[in-house]
């Protein structure tokens, strides 16, 4: 038994058996309900099982952000759909290995119109902090008030989950002091920075800083 509801409003949408029908952005879908499987993975199909397992993960920390600031829908490929694609396509499987690594300088959690940060560097100098500095590229003042936000995720292939700060950092202020918990005293972390634009809901294509080693 099941139900479909047919609107001229919202389409058609609803579910008889294994078949769900569902309206997108009004294009309609149908499939089917998959069935659990008992079947044990083979290890080539662990390590893809793996993979995808890490950046469901990994990717918590700007999944917010990447559903309004991740580009624009393109047909049924939403933001979110389209940072997940990217985030996937930089982890690559080693099935020699049975392994996966990540290529950390190839993800973005941003992806927007606004003018692309210059970094200069990022340093750890102090204890639990790094600092960041760029160029201010803006010539338009909107552009200068574009607010800094830094994205951060230590080293480690199997519990790395990204974590996003949102500060009141201008573009013109050149330069932002990154505090990091204790936990994160003596290990290596990845960084990256984009700007979001205090009057319309766009954003910077985000920039991979490098790789600090937290004193």
């Amino acid at each position: 038994m099941g139900k479909i509801t047919d609107s001229l409003l919202s389409g058609t949408r609803g579910r008889t058996g294994r078949i769900v029908v569902s309206n997108i952005e009004g294009h309609e879908i149908s499939r089917m309900r998959p069935r659990k499987s008992n079947r044990i993975s083979t290890p080539k199909q662990q390590v893809i099982k793996n993979r995808f397992n890490f950046a469901v993960q990994f990717i918590q920390g700007y999944k917010t952000l990447a559903k309004t600031y991740y580009g624009k829908r393109s047909g049924l490929k939403s933001p979110y759909n389209q940072a997940m694609s990217n985030l996937l396509q930089a982890i690559s499987c080693d099935m020699d290995t049975l392994t996966f690594s990540i290529q950390y300088n190839n993800i973005q959690f941003t992806k927007g119109n606004l003018l692309e940060p210059q970094p200069l560097n990022v340093t750890a100098d102090d204890p639990l902090s790094a600092t960041i500095t760029w160029t201010n590229n803006a010539i338009e003042l909107a552009d200068q008030n574009d607010v800094l936000i830094i994205m951060y995720a230590e080293d480690d292939s199997t519990k790395a989950q990204s974590t996003v700060v949102q500060t009141a950092v201008k573009r013109s202020e050149e330069t932002y002091t990154l505090q990091f918990l204790p936990k994160y005293q003596g290990t290596d972390v990845h960084v990256w920075m984009s700007f979001l634009s205090v009057i319309k809901q766009d954003a910077a294509p985000s920039i991979y800083l490098g790789q600090v080693t937290v004193l």
